[in-house]
């Protein structure tokens, strides 16, 4: 809410983006890039910042060390430029970069942020995404795996009359994965292939912009203990509520339940509960697209 306010607030060419369709630009951009510069990523950043005078990220937090140099490079250069930066994150400063292998390598990035940011922290303790009403179609759904798929069914199929409910392959970052149904708008996973194997960010970037609701099925507290299952579905619910993509759920207790009962990354599923109560409210639509205005 407050960076929506913020960026519609300034009458400026200005920018914003949500930090992995960032990364997926920029390495696009690095290797589509064929000058011969002695600096190819200060060129990229330069050429991929325009005349943009304001530029907005969300969900800075990096995980993969060559994200966090890449990053750390575009922020000096950015700053140099006299562009003004807004970042949110979960994190503060010296939490960006959580791999203690490497922190050190981001310690540069860290005092940058530190020493030409303003740090605002907003701890408060209430979560207002749980004072909305809940949305009068039922999106989040706790039964058995039969019952399930066969609401989920009805749904989709309430809504996209073209759908079709039965097993299929589809392309995802031109890699194979087993979809339940899929129509121009509206397409179903189970959760084990959509988090359980070899998936990226790229993937959910990809799901956002094809369809307009995302249906996920068959979630279990024993796959959620898998870490890297569990940082995937983190992955896709940020990039889906970015997006304000419409967001069906069967899992095998309610989410919010199951999510509590996960001992990991406890940080970051304090943002993911709160974002799926949120997603199954009456008030949760289409989004504005952030596109630069120049």
């Amino acid at each position: 809410m407050l960076m929506d306010s913020m960026f519609k607030t300034f009458d400026l060419p200005k920018r914003r983006i949500h930090f992995h369709e960032f990364l997926r630009e920029i390495n696009h951009h690095l290797v589509e890039h064929t000058a011969m510069t002695p600096d190819r990523l200060r060129s990229v950043s330069r050429h991929w910042i325009g005349n943009t005078r304001l530029l907005c990220f969300d969900e800075f937090h990096v995980h993969d060390i060559a994200d966090a140099i890449l990053m750390g490079r575009f922020l000096e250069i950015a700053v140099d430029m006299g562009v003004r930066v807004v970042l949110t994150s979960n994190y503060a400063p010296l939490n960006l970069f959580p791999d203690q292998e490497f922190h050190h390598r981001f310690l540069p990035t860290i005092s940058l942020i530190e020493t030409r940011f303003y740090v605002i922290h907003l701890d408060g303790a209430r979560d207002y995404r749980y004072d909305q009403s809940v949305a009068a179609d039922q999106r989040f759904l706790h039964t058995s795996d039969a019952q399930a798929n066969e609401l989920i069914a009805r749904i989709l199929q309430e809504g996209y009359p073209d759908i079709e409910v039965q097993p299929q392959t589809l392309l995802l970052s031109n890699r194979p994965i087993p979809a339940r149904a899929a129509c121009a708008n509206a397409v179903w996973f189970d959760f084990f292939h959509l988090c359980m194997g070899n998936r990226s960010h790229l993937d959910y970037l990809e799901i956002a912009e094809r369809w307009r609701t995302v249906a996920v099925s068959n979630i279990q507290r024993c796959r959620l203990l898998n870490p890297d299952a569990l940082r995937r579905f983190i992955w896709l619910i940020d990039i889906l509520y970015d997006r304000k993509i419409k967001l069906l759920l069967s899992s095998e207790m309610p989410i919010d339940e199951l999510l509590a009962d996960v001992l990991d990354s406890k940080h970051d599923l304090c943002r993911t509960r709160s974002r799926l109560q949120e997603m199954q409210s009456i008030h949760f639509a289409q989004p504005e697209r952030y596109t630069c205005l120049s």
